[in-house]
């Protein structure tokens, strides 16, 4: 049963919140590395000689640990709307489709490719280091949270409220007639956080409020519909 909602509470974030996969995988492998038998070489060695090859297992873990950072890197450092997002997707396809080919109709010319071992690329880092990189993202986030406490906007029925700083500062705009642009323009960042913005615009005009990052736009959106009534909504998901 849905309850009347009487103010809505908005909070923009920095992106470094969308390193979360990376703190979460950097606390998963520090575990396993210190937890598995994986820095006694003897156990492991034998194992994959066994199964007819043989590898280092940090180094899985290395790799593992950089593809999470790598993707969030490139999450972070570009925008991607639907189509770009198909763009990438159709040309991953199309290469494997090409390496496919090559290997089954051209089975001489993939014989002259160079071969390559993960063992040829040895990133390998300890269970100290994954955690040192899940405890400095957790921290950094607790203090992003604590910022946050003190620095917001909150919307009524009768106006828009920003509080800022740990003495309350104010700014106050109308509420009535304001138009708000919900924009959501990447479409990671939403799959991570269900991220997008917000440019509120008051009724007088005076000032624009851009409000980048906004966690759950969709249900912050469909809470100001619920507080203010008749509101002017323009919706651009780029997606």
């Amino acid at each position: 049963m849905s309850q009347d909602v009487d103010e809505v509470i908005l909070r923009t974030y920095p992106k470094i919140i969308f390193f979360w996969p990376t703190a979460l995988a950097s606390a998963i492998l520090g575990m396993i590395g210190q937890l598995s038998p994986a820095f006694n070489p003897g156990i492991w060695q034998t194992l994959f000689i066994d199964m007819g090859f043989q590898i280092d297992w940090r180094i899985i873990l290395g790799l593992i640990w950089f593809a999470n950072f790598a993707g969030n890197l490139f999450v972070v450092s570009f925008e991607y709307n639907s189509a770009k997002v198909v763009a990438i997707v159709l040309a991953v396809v199309v290469g494997v489709l090409v390496v496919i080919l090559v290997m089954a109709y051209a089975p001489n010319a993939s014989q002259n490719l160079p071969t390559f071992s993960i063992n040829d690329f040895p990133l390998t880092m300890s269970w100290a280091f994954y955690y040192s990189i899940a405890g400095l993202l957790g921290i950094t986030f607790a203090f992003i949270w604590i910022e946050k406490r003190w620095d917001y906007y909150k919307i009524t029925s009768q106006d828009i409220v920003h509080k800022s700083g740990i003495f309350g500062d104010l700014e106050r705009f109308p509420a009535p007639n304001i138009h708000i642009h919900k924009r959501i323009s990447d479409v990671f960042e939403y799959l991570l956080l269900k991220s997008g913005e917000l440019t509120i615009i008051p009724a007088q005009r005076t000032s624009v409020i851009h409000l980048p990052n906004v966690l759950n736009i969709n249900e912050i959106e469909k809470n100001i519909h619920e507080v203010l009534g008749t509101l002017e909504v323009e919706m651009d998901d780029n997606t």
